[in-house]
């Protein structure tokens, strides 16, 4: 059954599973028009006694977003899996129930709004290197054109004649003050009282943090205020002896970072 209404102009079509119209459809897909916009359409199913929408053959679903879309923008499988594309090709990035409580990712996934924190979940050694690289795990993504609260807190331990050097990386353009507390370089006990450096973002700012003895563990911690600007991408913790040492300079398992919006 086709039903015109007559306060704007629709077109409603109630769709029975059985063919034929109905008075109780299982469907209801309703287009709508006005002046001066590409208009739209709704499916509902208006069937309570089933309400299920089944589709024959390896697609369940697609959805085009304009006329112009040569590719659905989102499909939605026979097997239930959902793949998202841009509408030009064929979809690049698909979720998929593999197993009861599993969902499978064919992409990569990136958190970009609200709290993130990383833990790292075990310890991380270089011997004999004073070249900043990446921490295997302390790394979260940021949005472009926000603003982030930041903290850091590393769990190390390397030999005093070595001590630790570390930076933090960002996305083009941003900005992040710091505010880094730890032993000094050149401290001899973990008792010694903690100074408080002055940071920023990128590696032409590193910081030297000083460490007691190779596997004795210490601690230090960070904070400050990340704006990006026009680029989203990583905050990345880098880190290397400050001093090229044969000897185990380590960041341990509990260390972490944590970021949240704030604008």
């Amino acid at each position: 059954m086709v039903e015109r209404r007559p306060d704007r102009a629709a077109v409603t079509a109630h769709l029975d599973p059985t063919g034929g119209t109905t008075n109780h459809p299982a469907l209801a897909v309703t287009q709508t028009a006005t002046a001066g916009t590409g208009g739209g359409a709704t499916i509902t199913t208006e069937n309570t006694t089933a309400p299920a929408l089944d589709v024959a053959g390896g697609t369940g679903l697609e959805i085009r977003a304009t006329r112009a879309d040569r590719a659905p923008r989102i499909t939605v499988g026979s097997d239930g899996s959902v793949t998202w594309g841009s509408g030009s090709s064929t979809g690049d990035v698909t979720l998929t129930r593999t197993a009861e409580g599993v969902l499978v990712l064919s992409g990569a996934l990136t958190t970009i709004t609200g709290d993130q924190a990383v833990i790292k979940a075990s310890a991380e050694t270089i011997n004999n290197v004073d070249v900043l690289q990446d921490d295997d795990d302390l790394v979260v993504s940021v949005a472009a054109g926000a603003v982030y609260s930041v903290e850091v807190r590393l769990l190390y331990s390397a030999a005093a004649a070595a001590d630790l050097q570390v930076s933090v990386t960002g996305p083009a353009g941003a900005t992040l003050p710091l505010i880094v507390e730890a032993l000094p370089a050149g401290a001899s006990a973990v008792t010694d009282a903690h100074t408080v450096q002055i940071g920023a973002l990128g590696d032409a700012a590193v910081l030297t943090i000083g460490a007691v003895a190779a596997g004795t563990q210490v601690v230090a911690q960070a904070h400050g205020l990340l704006t990006t600007a026009a680029a989203a991408g990583s905050l990345q913790v880098r880190w290397a002896q400050a001093t090229a040492d044969v000897s185990d300079a380590v960041v341990d398992a509990g260390s972490w970072i944590r970021v949240t919006r704030i604008s």
